[in-house]
C-alpha cells in the first residue's frame, strides 16, 4: 500500500460526534504517523449540514497535519445519512466558493467531488472545472465498515470484492 485516504468529518468537535469520543486524536496521530512512514495521505469531508460551514478550518487541521490533498464530498443519503443532512443550494454554493478561496490561501490542493457546481455554472468550463474531479472506481476504492471494497463510495450497493 501506497497511498491512504482518511476521512475529516469537520473539527474535533463534529468529528467526534459522528465517529467517537476522542477519534479526532486518533485519526491525527494515525495521520503523522503515516506520513513520516512514507504513506501518501490525502483526506476527505463529506460535506453536510452540521460540518460545511468548517471548510476552512478543515484545511487548516489537515494541512498542519501534513497532507497535501483535501477532497470535500458531496453527501448521499444512504444508510444512517438522513435526507435532511444534504446541503441546499445556497450552502453548496458557499461550499464552492469558500474552497477556490481556500485552495488559493494554502499550500494544498483541495478537490471538490460535487455533482451540482454545472448547475451554478452553467457550463462545464470555469474556475472550478479543474479541481473538479472523481476517482471512484478509477484510481480509488472504498472499503466499507463492513470490509466490503467498493468502486465509488457513493453507490456502496456495488461491491467489488471483501477485505474479510
Amino acid at each position: 500500500m501506497k497511498k491512504l485516504n482518511i476521512s475529516i468529518d469537520g473539527n474535533k468537535k463534529t468529528h467526534d460526534i459522528i465517529r467517537g469520543s476522542g477519534i479526532f486524536d486518533q485519526v491525527a496521530k494515525n495521520i503523522k504517523l503515516a506520513i513520516k512512514n512514507n504513506l501518501e495521505i490525502t483526506t476527505s469531508t463529506t460535506l453536510m449540514t452540521f460540518n460545511y460551514f468548517q471548510t476552512k478550518e478543515i484545511i487548516s487541521v489537515v494541512s498542519a497535519l501534513g497532507v497535501k490533498k483535501h477532497y470535500f464530498n458531496s453527501f448521499v443519503p444512504s444508510g444512517n445519512g438522513k435526507i435532511e443532512y444534504d446541503l441546499n443550494a445556497v450552502e453548496k454554493k458557499q461550499v464552492i466558493r469558500d474552497s477556490l478561496k481556500i485552495r488559493s490561501l494554502r499550500n494544498i490542493a483541495v478537490e471538490l467531488n460535487i455533482p451540482f457546481y454545472t448547475r451554478f455554472s452553467g457550463n462545464k468550463k470555469g474556475p472550478f472545472s479543474d479541481f473538479l474531479t472523481c476517482t471512484g472506481g478509477r484510481t480509488q476504492m472504498t472499503i466499507l465498515s463492513n470490509g466490503d471494497v467498493v468502486g465509488c463510495k457513493m453507490l456502496p450497493e456495488f461491491v467489488e470484492g471483501t477485505i474479510l
